[in-house]
């Protein structure tokens, strides 16, 4: 290798928000009055509100002709507007041809769902050349002498060393969530 300046190209693309399919799939049961399951086809509207007792919905979708089979139904859920980032509590209100389910239903977490929680602490598999079996970390930038951090558009430019010695140079690509 030749002796001058020394490029390192690091070139990090969060796939975050946009890589996770926004559906929800919702799973219920429909009896009689007697508890019998039934069979038929049917509308049904479903609405998203940030309190249990909110008036105005914050997402509303209505499905005609919903498969019903001795009670059970699935449907996915779609169309979610940005402004919903599943950051806060939602409840879930459904309406059967015309009828509202009395009790709004609260949304939880999967389990998996809590390992999301690493995309706010975002840099996730850096490598630690002290450490070979450290596969997760944050990454710091405290510059040195001649260290520099700059945005242009979407990258975040960081130079690391002084001029005239190698250096290394580090571009990452800036994610909007």
């Amino acid at each position: 290798m030749t002796r001058g300046i020394v490029s390192l190209c690091f070139v990090a693309v969060f796939l975050v928000f946009s890589a996770i399919p926004k559906v929800l799939n919702y799973q219920g049961k429909i009896t009689d009055s007697e508890g019998i399951g039934i069979t038929d086809n049917l509308d049904m509207t479903f609405r998203l509100f940030s309190g249990e007792l909110e008036v105005t919905p914050l997402w509303e979708q209505t499905l005609t002709n919903v498969s019903v089979n001795r009670g059970l139904f699935s449907v996915e859920l779609t169309a979610f507007p940005e402004t919903l980032t599943f950051s806060a509590p939602y409840w879930l209100e459904v309406e059967i041809d015309g009828d509202i389910i009395t009790g709004r239903e609260k949304l939880t977490s999967s389990p998996y769902a809590f390992r999301a929680a690493n995309v706010d602490e975002a840099v996730q598999s850096v490598f630690s050349s002290a450490n070979p079996t450290r596969r997760y970390s944050s990454l710091m930038f405290a510059p040195g002498t001649g260290s520099t951090l700059s945005e242009s558009d979407d990258s975040i430019i960081i130079v690391i060393g002084d001029a005239g010695s190698d250096q290394g140079f580090f571009n990452m690509q800036k994610q909007r969530w």
